[in-house]
């Protein structure tokens, strides 16, 4: 009986987190991207315009301005060029799977990029499964 009380005090804790938090709580989300990893058949399938916008919807959701060099940087050499992730992000703005605006960082003005429309939840059930 004891037990069956506490699983259902453990539910209703994430079914509080899950209609306040969107979810899950913030703390609860930071906590289960920085232990799980990614399966890199699923992550090697995918093109490289998804890789680009998988890279950048991270970077928003971790707090970080993904502009070109930074998201330049996240991938190796070997696994992109930065010539690549230049076009990638070409194709994936004229696709209108992202849109950018300008933001100031320290002297420097640069293009911020996100997710747009309705590619924001393919991306992210994509992060999803590329997590699982």
């Amino acid at each position: 009986m004891i037990q069956l009380s506490a699983t259902l005090v453990e539910k209703s804790r994430i079914e509080c987190n899950r209609l306040t938090c969107g979810g899950r709580g913030a703390e609860d989300m930071k906590e289960e991207k920085a232990t799980r990893e990614l399966i890199k058949n699923r992550w090697n399938t995918l093109s490289k315009e998804l890789k680009v916008a998988v890279k950048i919807q991270e970077m928003n959701d971790a707090d970080e301005i993904p502009y070109f060099n930074i998201v330049a940087k996240k991938f190796s050499p070997e696994e992109m060029s930065s010539t690549t992730v230049h076009n990638a992000i070409d194709r994936l703005i004229d696709l209108g799977t992202i849109s950018a605006d300008w933001h100031l960082i320290g002297s420097k003005w640069v293009r911020r990029f996100y997710i747009s429309g309705e590619s924001k939840d393919f991306i992210d059930k994509l992060i999803k499964e590329l997590y699982k």
